[in-house]
């Protein structure tokens, strides 16, 4: 049977990626105190996160000013066209000659870098004739990356703006951190000097509890404008000065569901790194306190920490996403697993397994050091999905630790790839059922995102619903059971379900209709109805 076509009327898919929208079922006691009843359990189903398939790099280091490393890095589909811009740096001693500013605090110098591609596959870098490295401005780097430089940039996570004004259309954020002895400001300093001038106090007689109590670091988030997200202005104070540490990708973004501005960012409980949330009616200021929202919970390995954090949102829905990189402490190695949320305050893991690998493409038995996702979900060509994700071929903690070099080469850009909306299954291994929660029929179809195992198959059958599952009828409306369902096979992301070769539906709209699947080998990712 040909996928559907689904046209702007018919109602949105919605997904399997947590229990939300499965009916839990319930049970009856007889008055006689005999055996107990049960209506619409679940039974052998589970949710199976779908490991992404991976590309070969869409971006390679090319380039004088990449060859040191290529780093974070943000993509938007923006006015037709996929823009990204990146953090790259030359060798290391390219770097020291030209006294590039340091990213982040103290860490390695690099260049906050732009591309465009009309597809997400080939890119192109404009020149943009803004920067002179090594004597030209033919290249596309934006400036240096140093926040401690106020010209500088960090790329952590860039959005688009609606309910901005022109001039400050794109906005971004980045971290730094401001020293402070005896609450005044030090001079920005790298690691290596910052260690000659605790041995100074120390000469002069300072103990080491002396300077801890005199001497603090302040983490900082900065805010950035922009008109075009080509010239960016940073904004003079700080947009938020939380308690704790800053390290690592902070995210913020405009949430028109809202109408605030949302701030994801680094959290510690427990010498543990956690996710914080704080809100805002503006971004300039006037962020709420920070709250801790996810973090590794009793069910995870006593060595696993949440290390780093890329949100978006789903494609054309409500899911909040959010890809989170998996610190195993003992292995020295971060892969990538999935978290969802309905509200984007609860958290929960269809799965607690990588989502995103670190299998080396082309090199079986091979693996990468660490795996980090890009904030971003973004729907590319022949119905798929796509992540972007940077790699490191060494492990976490393999750098210069003098110099913050990082060893090994310089990590290419990849896309993580899924089909439409299936990024969880609703799974059956051997066979299941489950009853969903009643929804309002659109009068089009049941549509089924679906794939059955050899010798699988999956039947469907419509129940008159009041509202609540729990007062629905039990027995399937008439000509919607599992006896006329005709079973589906293989492979769709729209095919429509028909009892006896019908399928239209219009003769429920408006209706609340509560949907039974059967489930053989089968594996379901969404369903519209």
């Amino acid at each position: 049977m040909a996928e559907q076509n689904i046209s702007a009327s018919f109602p949105d898919f919605i997904p399997f990626m947590d229990w939300y929208g499965i009916w839990a079922g319930t049970v009856g006691w007889p008055t006689d105190r005999g055996p107990c009843s049960q209506q619409d359990i679940p039974q052998g189903v589970r949710l199976a996160v779908q490991p992404a398939r991976q590309t070969e790099p869409f971006l390679r280091a090319e380039r004088p000013w990449e060859t040191g490393f290529m780093n974070y890095m943000q993509v938007l589909h923006d006015e037709g066209r996929f823009r990204l811009w990146y953090s790259a740096a030359p060798d290391w001693e390219t770097a020291q000659s030209m006294k590039i500013a340091p990213g982040g605090s103290g860490g390695y110098p690099d260049f906050t870098c732009y591309a465009e591609s009309d597809d997400g596959f080939t890119w192109r870098r404009p020149n943009l004739g803004m920067y002179e490295f090594q004597g030209s401005k033919e290249n596309n780097i934006i400036c240096e990356a140093g926040v401690m430089d106020p010209k500088g940039w960090h790329i952590h996570m860039l959005f688009k703006d609606p309910s901005a004004p022109p001039e400050e259309r794109y906005k971004s954020v980045g971290a730094t951190a401001a020293r402070l002895l005896d609450e005044k400001p030090l001079p920005p300093m790298s690691r290596t000097e910052l260690r000659e001038f605790i041995k100074a106090m120390q000469l002069e007689g300072y103990t080491q509890a002396d300077i801890d109590r005199r001497m603090r670091t302040q983490f900082q988030l900065l805010g950035f404008v922009s008109p075009d997200g080509l010239r960016w202005r940073r904004l003079l104070r700080p947009i938020l000065e939380p308690p704790g540490r800053l390290d690592m990708r902070n995210m913020a973004f405009y949430d028109e569901d809202l109408g605030r501005y949302v701030g994801y960012i680094r959290g510690h409980v427990g010498r543990r790194r956690t996710l914080r949330k704080t809100t805002s009616a503006q971004f300039a200021e006037g962020w709420e306190e920070p709250r801790q929202v996810l973090m590794a919970d009793s069910q995870d390995p006593p060595d696993l920490d949440l290390y780093d954090f890329g949100y978006c949102r789903r494609p054309g829905g409500h899911y909040h996403l959010m890809f989170f990189g998996a610190f195993h402490r003992a292995q020295d190695t971060i892969d990538v697993e999935l978290a969802v949320s309905q509200d984007g305050d609860v958290w929960t893991r269809p799965e607690r397994r990588p989502i995103i690998t670190r299998d080396i493409l082309g090199r079986p038995g091979e693996t990468y050091g660490g795996i980090w996702a890009s904030p971003g979900l973004f729907e590319l060509k022949d119905d798929l999905w796509g992540q972007p994700y940077f790699t490191h071929e060494r492990n976490h903690w393999d750098f210069d630790y003098d110099t913050w070099r990082p060893r090994g080469k310089a990590s290419p850009y990849h896309w993580a790839l899924w089909k439409r909306d299936r990024l969880v299954a609703l799974e059956a291994p051997v066979e299941g059922r489950v009853t969903l929660l009643d929804r309002k029929c659109a009068g089009c179809e049941l549509l089924l995102n679906f794939k059955t195992e050899a010798g699988g198959y999956i039947q469907a059958e419509l129940i008159g619903g009041v509202g609540v599952a729990q007062k629905a009828e039990s027995s399937p409306l008439e000509g919607y059971s599992f006896a006329e369902c005709d079973p589906l096979y293989g492979d769709s992301l729209s095919r429509p379900v028909t009892w006896r070769g019908r399928g239209d539906l219009s003769a429920l709209e408006g209706k609340n209709v509560l949907v039974r699947l059967h489930l053989v080998k089968a594996r379901v990712f969404a369903y519209a109805i």
